[in-house]
């Protein structure tokens, strides 16, 4: 499948650093405020997972290994040390992507050798989505940039979803999704046979479409309910049951 033109690298490495100090403006707020994206988190919570794959990526940058290494990251400090832990720890990623030849081996990935490139990706994407669940506990929508939210859909088809499709018995209630962004180009189909994904880029009739902005569809992507959510066009049950997939 050919991918779309990725962000530029400072790009991704801005959003990865202003992201991570969003959150962190957020948890200065509260860390007991609940996370209403996030059933069952509070902002102390989702400050541990960030500041922990920050963490991880950064290492993995750094230690330039071809190999999955096991990591000895010290234990998250509780209470409001943890923000400026949090904070400390995007700064160290941003550091290392920011030094990092481009390709340098950066560890392994769910047994996929990866590069800083990976990371880069990674991190500004997963923060991106982070950034939002924190500015939800304190009664924010702000939407993902459009470029970086189409990478984002491209991400989650490319590299995420793959690993959720389910087994070829419960196929038949899948069908065929169209994905379509209204306010910058990005437009998939998404299919599956024989258990395994099939993603054409490009306009296409499906049996059921997701349409709408691409900060909307990208959130939706990752099992987030926006405001902007998307618009669900042709056979209902379809578009529900890769939602389902989706995290809904």
């Amino acid at each position: 499948m050919r991918k779309f033109k990725v962000v530029r690298p400072t790009d991704q490495i801005a959003a990865i650093a202003s992201g991570g100090g969003a959150l962190a403006d957020v948890a200065e707020t509260g860390l007991d405020r609940p996370v209403p994206s996030c059933p069952g988190w509070d902002v102390a919570k989702l400050v541990l997972h960030v500041g922990l794959v920050h963490t991880w990526a950064g290492q993995s940058v750094r230690r330039r290994a071809p190999e999955a290494v096991d990591f000895n990251i010290p234990r998250a400090p509780e209470g409001p040390s943890r923000v400026a832990w949090l904070r400390d720890a995007t700064a160290s990623l941003v550091e290392a992507l920011a030094a990092a030849a481009e390709g340098d081996p950066a560890g392994v990935w769910r047994d996929r050798q990866v590069t800083p490139g990976f990371w880069r990706r990674r991190m500004a994407l997963e923060t991106a989505v982070h950034r939002w669940d924190a500015l939800g506990a304190v009664g924010r929508s702000e939407p993902v940039d459009a470029p970086l939210a189409v990478d984002g859909i491209a991400e989650v088809l490319e590299v995420l979803l793959p690993y959720s499709i389910p087994s070829p018995s419960r196929e038949a209630a899948l069908g065929t999704l169209h994905i379509h962004c209204t306010d910058a180009e990005g437009e998939w189909l998404l299919a599956v046979a024989d258990g395994r994904l099939d993603v054409t880029l490009g306009h296409a009739k499906g049996d059921a479409a997701l349409r709408g902005g691409a900060s909307g569809l990208f959130l939706t992507c990752w099992g987030r309910k926006p405001d902007d959510r998307p618009e669900v066009i042709g056979d209902t049950s379809v578009a529900e049951a890769w939602l389902a997939i989706f995290g809904w």
